[in-house]
């Protein structure tokens, strides 16, 4: 079975359990067993029906970085911080309602992650085109030292910090642009 349509069965199961919905439309009354356990962390039912979640949550950080376009260093660690200690507590219970670790249909880290890579960057749509693809570039390959992150941290910051990692390195990449291109804020 491919692991997107494992992601699809674990999603579509998750969902029945919370719903209190079986498959094949069979309604059941919410008990106490099968209650909903809390907010839906992730928005997967909505997710599961684009291609490249990952590349949708880093487009869902844009608006942010418009909005904190301009602002002082400490707004920005203010904001990369919230957003991050958000990421990882949503991400532990995402991997609980889901039994799995870093499934698709969590996208808060790529937001973290795409915030972390444009820090102190100014935003124009140059910017931004550049910013989301280095980023994605670097989310993809997970180069060193991404992939160990991947790999060996488990839990909700597992799911946040290889992205953050990739957005670290972005953000390198992005002020290196920065000065060669002339980009100010």
């Amino acid at each position: 079975m491919s692991p997107r349509l494992q992601d699809h069965n674990y999603a579509t199961s998750a969902y029945d359990d919370l719903h209190g919905t079986e498959r094949g439309g069979d309604e059941r009354r919410a008990t106490a067993t099968n209650a909903p356990r809390g907010p839906r962390p992730t928005g997967d039912r909505v997710l599961q029906r684009f291609w490249a979640p990952g590349t949708w949550g880093s487009l869902a950080a844009l608006p942010f970085w418009w909005l904190l376009d301009g602002a002082s260093p400490a707004s920005w660690l203010v904001t990369v911080l919230g957003v991050f200690a958000f990421a990882v507590w949503i991400s532990n219970h995402a991997e609980r309602l889901y039994n799995r670790h870093d499934v698709s249909a969590i996208v808060i880290d790529e937001v973290a992650g795409m915030l972390v890579c444009v820090i102190g960057i100014p935003f124009s749509w140059t910017t931004a085109t550049v910013g989301f693809l280095v980023f994605r570039g670097f989310d993809i390959v997970k180069p060193p030292p991404v992939r160990w992150f991947d790999t060996h941290v488990k839990g909700g910051l597992g799911v946040v910090i290889d992205d953050v990692v990739a957005g670290l390195m972005g953000l390198a990449v992005m002020h290196g642009f920065a000065v060669l291109v002339g980009w100010s804020a």
